[in-house]
């Protein structure tokens, strides 16, 4: 089965919440004993990547450039959470996506065996859930940074309906149906904290990599952060990446793009 990489555009601003621990000086709850949080609304403007391709019943492989298909966003929710008691802490990450549109005479390579002459229809329509919970630990920090170490797991949720329609020379139509889901849990291992530049402006980050189901997961962030008496506003850019085996019919998919958020205390 051949692999081939396809983009999109998602025309859409994504609003998510986000419970976080919270602010200060490289996230001051380091040194406190009781519970923290932070509640987090950011705007979102991320690409999408998916890789996916089929048997074909009549031979061959038929490889569906979703990329260049889902061009409509039907709804998107992505969050992040992060609760803190010390140096113990636990993140978490929930994406949902839905998307689905229809094009004409593009996003479909069909297979050589066919021969030339037909146009192509595909209505695509792409769901799921990214699903990431981990605990963490710090394992260093001073008055302006902290490294925690984390270890936990990824669940991704993926269906992907396809209905293609192929319309000879003579206008004949040829309905087909290409459908596949998957559930993948990988286990991932990372790091994250922030770096204080002075009394307002700081730099957060967080990386993780694992595998399991899938060959390979990973995810991060960074940007830049300023601080005002009420919370922060943060710049950041994320990067979400999936590698599946070869055998999968939906293979690859990757979500990047920049954020802007607004982090309150409470």
């Amino acid at each position: 089965m051949q692999r081939q990489s396809h983009r999109l555009r998602l025309a859409a601003a994504v609003l998510s919440a986000t419970c976080a621990i919270g602010a200060g000086a490289a996230e001051e709850g380091i040194d406190r004993e009781d519970w923290h949080s932070m509640l987090r609304l950011y705007l979102w403007l991320p690409d999408v990547g998916v890789t996916s391709s089929f048997d074909y019943p009549s031979g061959g492989t038929v490889s569906l450039s979703q990329g260049q298909i889902l061009s409509a966003l039907q709804f998107a929710f992505m969050g992040s959470g992060l609760v803190r008691k010390g140096r113990f802490s636990a993140v978490t990450d929930l994406i949902y996506l839905n998307l689905q549109a229809d094009k004409t005479g593009r996003g479909v390579t069909l297979p050589a065996q066919l021969g030339g002459g037909f146009r192509t229809k595909l209505d695509a329509k792409l769901t799921g859930w990214v699903w990431t919970l981990a605990g963490g630990y710090t394992l260093w920090h001073n008055a302006r940074a902290n490294v925690d170490g984390l270890i936990g797991f990824r669940l991704l949720d993926l269906t992907s309906e396809n209905e293609l329609t192929l319309t000879g020379p003579r206008g004949r139509e040829l309905p087909r149906r290409f459908d596949t889901s998957i559930t993948n849990w990988d286990a991932v291992v990372g790091v994250r904290g922030r770096v204080d530049l002075d009394d307002r402006w700081f730099v957060p980050y967080y990386i993780d990599v694992g595998t399991g189901d899938s060959d390979l997961t990973s995810s991060g962030y960074t940007g830049v952060g300023y601080a005002f008496d009420w919370g922060e506003l943060t710049l950041t850019y994320r990067y979400l990446h999936y590698e599946m085996p070869d055998h999968m019919e939906l293979e690859d998919a990757t979500f990047w793009g920049p954020a802007l958020g607004a982090n309150v205390r409470f």
